[in-house]
This record gives structure tokens, C-alpha cells and sequence, in this order.
């Protein structure tokens, strides 16, 4: 009986991270395209290169991971997190100026 009720127990907790994993899997989707669309907005004069599913690269120097909101300014090889996609837009001249 001890060992039906563990049994019952593993079964809860695998399909509850299964669960989990795949809703953490849908929001994450929701972040990346919501912040692909407010970054292409911000960068719309901008040359954007799409590096993968889930970075992109401004004017050749500035690659910006989505999803994690971070970003890697690679004539500096300066690394960091953003806020807000606008925000990249002051970092962008910031990084150009350093």
C-alpha cells in the first residue's frame, strides 16, 4: 500500500511539472512576441538581422536576446539586462558614445 500511495504521489508531481513546463513554455512565447514587436518598433529605422528564434542583432554591433531581455554590445563585449525595449534605444547611443 506504501508503495501505491509514492507511486500516486510521482505520478501527481511528474504531471504537474509537465504542466508547469509547458505553461511556462506559452508565456515565454508571449514575451518573446510582444518584445520582437515593441523592439522592431523602436528600431524601426534600424538595420535588424535576425540571429535566431530568439536574438537579434542591431546595426551589426548590438545583439539582444528577447525572451531573457538581455543583451550583448559586441564592440565593447559589454553584457547585460534591459527593462524595457525602448530603453535599448538610450543604451544603443550610450554604448556607441563608451
Amino acid at each position: 500500500m506504501k508503495k501505491l500511495k509514492q507511486k500516486i504521489k510521482e505520478l501527481d508531481e511528474s504531471e504537474y511539472w509537465e504542466k508547469h513546463n509547458e505553461e511556462l513554455k506559452i508565456k515565454k512565447e508571449s514575451w518573446r512576441d510582444k518584445n520582437t514587436k515593441e523592439l522592431l518598433e523602436v528600431f524601426k529605422n534600424h538595420q535588424i538581422r535576425n540571429i535566431s528564434l530568439y536574438c537579434i542583432r542591431i546595426d551589426g554591433v548590438l545583439d539582444v536576446w528577447i525572451t531573457h531581455r538581455k543583451y550583448h554590445f559586441i564592440p565593447k563585449n559589454k553584457r547585460g539586462t534591459f527593462n524595457e525595449c525602448r530603453d535599448l534605444k538610450k543604451f544603443l547611443k550610450y554604448g556607441y558614445e563608451q
